[in-house]
């Protein structure tokens, strides 16, 4: 689990440090930046009055020192080298300025503080090359162990060195440069002593802004922890829940199983004494072995083919459903007449008994295509919905068989009746295995409710689909819609 706390108490660490270090170097630097700007100023004013004071008297011994090129014992033995130390050490008395240069143009050490640098040729580069260059004042900063100041020897000190042009009063041409020194150690203590404060405030406001940011840290860790033991506790129980469910799947599978194997065994060993009971009454019917006798039982006769038959239909339904749901149900395709078909099952239904309470009308389009499908499955659909819309009419009542062309492309079955109808709520249970609706609970039909569940299905193996529009005590239309893909010849028919 990810360590908030120990993450971001390092993380606020480094972050506190590194920029407790930027800032103070940024503040550093614009101190000795703005330092090193006043010095120059200064030293720039005080070279300048420097030069109005030695001017008039060295001005000229400047210029002649320059084009003799003297060598430096020379220049320390002239008389106008002890006069200008001795101007330049009234000069700067009381001053920080702790050493004096005067360079001729050419780089010549005119004088110097330090007699031993007098005569020295000075590079034309760094600082004193950009003076000359540019003709203004350059200054650095420096620390220097050891010094030799007008007082003598000085140690430990943090200097400005400055180089500063002075221009003709006449001609406004640069006549030397000075180099002046000037001590500026108490002012970097005082910016050091400054830094320090800075960082010590810093420090301080960073570590109230981390002990607040610590504590909201610490909360988010807590919460965080308590949601991922939740969240644990959550998929522990979800992956439980997750067995709970396929174990209950792979029973229900199971279940689903033995019931599909039971009824399709039970139904073939229901189908095989039923086959006998039908082939006798038939016999016995149409008086095979001579006549029966009495008339009564002729008519008990009839009876048994009928309720046989009746219970035939009921198990070889129930043997379709369980073909279904075990995934063995398979569909023998070939091209059929489809109201050649229809035609078909309303002469078998117009035999049944029951169907002499209705009226029954079949209509279909002229020129209609064939259709790719099991034909003795589209009976069966066919004859289902049929017995549906006379078992649940009234006396007197219509039953409508049609089949057409719809403008997509698909063939369609379409059952309507003027019977009792379904209730929109009860829509759902009539498409589900044995389910049945009463309205009253004196009224009865026969069957078991597979009808229109079995013909939803047949249909679905061929990938269509069953719609129902009813309406209690109006009538019921069942409609059976066939893919387009199902559709043969269909630009020959259009």
């Amino acid at each position: 689990m990810f360590r908030l706390q120990r993450y971001f108490s390092v993380a606020s660490a480094i972050a506190i440090i590194f920029l407790t270090i930027v800032l103070a170097l940024i503040y550093r630097q614009n101190a000795i930046g703005t330092l090193v700007g006043l010095i120059e100023t200064q030293n720039a004013a005080l070279s300048q009055s420097f030069a109005n004071v030695i001017r008039p008297r060295y001005m000229n011994y400047v210029r002649e020192v320059s084009a003799l090129k003297l060598d430096g014992e020379t220049l320390r033995g002239r008389p106008e080298t002890a006069a200008l130390h001795a101007t330049f050490d009234d000069l700067t008395k009381g001053l920080p300025v702790l050493k004096v240069k005067i360079y001729s143009i050419d780089g010549l050490t005119v004088y110097s503080s330090e007699f031993a640098q007098i005569g020295e040729i000075k590079k034309i580069a760094g600082g004193f090359g950009a003076t000359l260059e540019h003709g203004k004042p350059v200054t650095a900063i420096s620390h220097r162990e050891s010094f030799t100041a007008f007082s003598g020897v000085v140690r430990d000190r943090h200097l400005t060195e400055s180089y500063l042009p002075i221009f003709g009063a006449e001609d406004g041409k640069l006549q030397w440069v000075f180099e002046l020194y000037a001590d500026v150690t108490t002012q970097m203590e005082d910016i050091g002593a400054a830094t320090t404060r800075m960082v010590a405030h810093l420090l301080l406001g960073l570590g109230l802004l981390y002990a607040v940011l610590f504590l909201i840290v610490r909360r988010a860790d807590r919460i965080i922890k308590s949601q991922y033991l939740d969240l644990s506790r959550e998929i522990v129980d979800r992956r439980a829940a997750e067995r709970n469910y396929l174990e209950a799947r792979d029973e229900a599978e199971a279940a689903t199983r033995a019931k599909s194997e039971f009824l399709a065994h039970m139904s073939h060993e229901l189908r095989t004494p039923l086959n006998s009971i039908l082939g006798f009454s038939e016999a016995m019917e149409v008086e095979t072995h001579g006549p029966i006798g009495n008339r009564k039982y002729q008519e008990y006769v009839q009876d048994i083919q009928r309720s046989g038959k009746h219970l035939l239909r009921l198990i070889n339904d129930v043997l379709d459903i369980s073909k279904i749901e075990a995934g063995e149900m398979r569909i023998n395709e070939e091209d059929i007449d489809l109201p050649a078909t229809l035609a078909e099952c309303v002469r078998v239904i117009e035999g049944w008994r029951e169907a002499a309470a209705v009226t029954i009308a079949l209509e279909t389009e002229a020129d209609l295509p064939k259709l790719r499908a099991d034909e003795r499955l589209v009976r069966q659909i066919t004859l289902n919905l049929m017995s549906n819309a006379i078992k649940f009419n009234k006396e007197g009542g219509d039953v409508r068989l049609s089949c057409q062309l719809t403008d997509a492309g698909s063939m369609s079955i379409v059952v309507g009746d003027t019977g009792l109808g379904i209730a929109k709520k009860d829509l759902a249970m009539v498409l589900e295995p044995f389910g049945q609706v009463r309205g009253n609970s004196l009224e009865t039909h026969e069957g078991t409710g597979l009808g229109l569940s079995l013909s939803k299905q047949l249909v679905e193996l061929h990938g269509g689909r069953l719609d129902i529009d009813s309406s209690p005590g109006v009538g019921t239309t069942v409609s059976v819609i066939f893919p387009p893909d199902r559709t043969v010849d269909i630009g020959k028919a259009a």
